[in-house]
C-alpha cells in the first residue's frame, strides 16, 4: 500500500534533525570535506525538486549538477523510438497501423 505520508526516523532527540536550507547545508558540508565527492538525493512524488536542486547547489557550490529530469527523453522522441513496436498488421489487407 502506498504510504501518503512517509518519513525517515533520523534520531530519537532530534539532534540529527534540521529546519532551514542553512542548516541543513552546515552539516552536509562538514560531512563532505574538500574532497571531491558524490551526493545523491531523491525526493518523493510531490517534492518540488527544483527548489531542492537549486538550494544545494547554493549551498554546497558542487563542480557539476547532474539531474536526471533533464536525461529523460522527451515524450514526442519516447513515442518515435517505441512506434516500430507498436504498429500492427492487418490480417485482411496488410495494412500498417499507426495508432490514430
Amino acid at each position: 500500500m502506498y504510504d501518503r505520508h512517509p518519513y525517515v526516523s533520523v534520531s530519537k532527540d532530534g539532534e540529527g534533525c534540521h529546519i532551514g536550507w542553512k542548516a541543513i547545508g552546515r552539516p552536509l558540508r562538514d560531512f563532505l570535506g574538500e574532497e571531491g565527492r558524490i551526493v545523491c538525493v531523491e525526493c518523493y512524488p510531490g517534492v518540488f525538486v527544483g527548489e531542492v536542486r537549486d538550494r544545494l547547489t547554493e549551498l554546497l557550490k558542487p563542480s557539476r549538477v547532474i539531474s536526471t529530469e533533464d536525461l529523460f527523453l522527451t515524450s514526442e522522441e519516447l513515442a518515435r523510438r517505441v512506434a516500430p513496436m507498436l504498429t500492427v498488421r492487418s490480417g485482411l489487407r496488410g495494412d500498417a497501423w499507426d495508432g490514430d
